[in-house]
Parts: structure tokens; C-alpha cells; sequence
């Protein structure tokens, strides 16, 4: 937003945000993406996972999620969701569609023809940062991960 306006962040969130998940991903070893209920790109569509798990986010307003889980093949994974909560400069592109610039939402139609991400006021649930990491890659991470949860929640 700062370097070329709403118009540069849409490339970056488009091109960009998918890139860098992609590389850390590669990395970690975990795979990470983005996802959210009301999506504007139809790659980052939720799982049921992650359709559960963040209607939990959003009714119970929790900023993480985590659990262990048997995928269809019989592996146990660990999956996480960190909250993207609705800033102030999201409404930009992602506030109620009467008042995103009409310029803006031409350039968003283009790339994103069935786009659903519009409707949000700052401090909304936006999506999620998506997490997933199988046995036993991801026991070290994913047992302080829980256990930083445990010591929140006994506060």
C-alpha cells in the first residue's frame, strides 16, 4: 500500500503473498497458505478443516487454532491457524462494495471475477494463515505451539 497504492497491494496479494507461502513452505517443511470463509481467490478456498476452524476463530473472536488430525490416508497431521483480523487499510479493498473506488474494483473483477472478500469492518475476521505439518516432522514446533496455548488459557 505504501509503495504504489491499493492497485500494488492487489498484485501483491495476488502474485506475491502466494510465492513467499510457497517458498517458506518448501523450507519448513509445513505447508502454508492462506484461507478464509469469504475468499476473493477461489486457491484459497478452505478445507472443512479449515471452514471449521474458523468459524470457531470467528464466533469464539480467538486469534489461533490448533489440532492434531488423521488425514484420509491415515496420517497424523498438525494443523494451525493464525487469525487475519481487519485492518484499517484492508477496508480499502475489502470494505462494503459501495464504497471500494471504482478503478480499484475493476482492477479486482479482473483478476477476480467471483470474488466474495468485500463486507469487512476493521477488526472482522479476515481469514487465517494456514498452517499444516505431518508426524513427526512436526512434533517439536507443534508441542511448544500447544503448550504456549496450554499456559495462555491457564492465565
Amino acid at each position: 500500500m505504501k509503495e504504489g497504492g491499493a492497485p500494488h497491494a492487489i498484485g501483491v496479494c495476488r502474485d506475491k503473498a502466494p510465492q513467499v507461502a510457497a517458498d517458506y513452505s518448501e523450507l519448513s517443511g509445513w505447508s502454508i497458505h492462506r484461507t478464509a470463509l469469504r475468499t476473493r481467490n477461489p486457491n484459497n478456498n478452505p478445507d472443512d478443516f479449515e471452514r471449521a476452524a474458523l468459524t470457531i476463530l470467528d464466533v469464539d473472536t480467538l486469534t489461533e487454532y490448533t489440532e492434531w488430525v488423521t488425514d484420509s490416508a491415515g496420517n497424523q497431521q498438525f494443523r494451525y491457524l493464525s487469525a487475519i483480523e481487519m485492518g484499517k487499510p484492508c477496508v480499502t479493498c475489502h470494505g462494503p462494495r459501495t464504497g471500494i473506488d471504482d478503478s480499484l474494483e475493476t482492477i479486482i473483477n479482473e483478476y477476480y471475477p467471483d470474488d466474495h472478500a468485500v463486507g469487512f469492518e476493521p477488526g472482522d475476521l479476515r481469514g487465517a494463515f494456514s498452517l499444516t505439518v505431518s508426524w513427526p516432522e512436526g512434533k517439536a514446533v507443534a508441542d511448544s505451539l500447544m503448550l504456549t496455548k496450554e499456559n495462555k488459557e491457564s492465565n
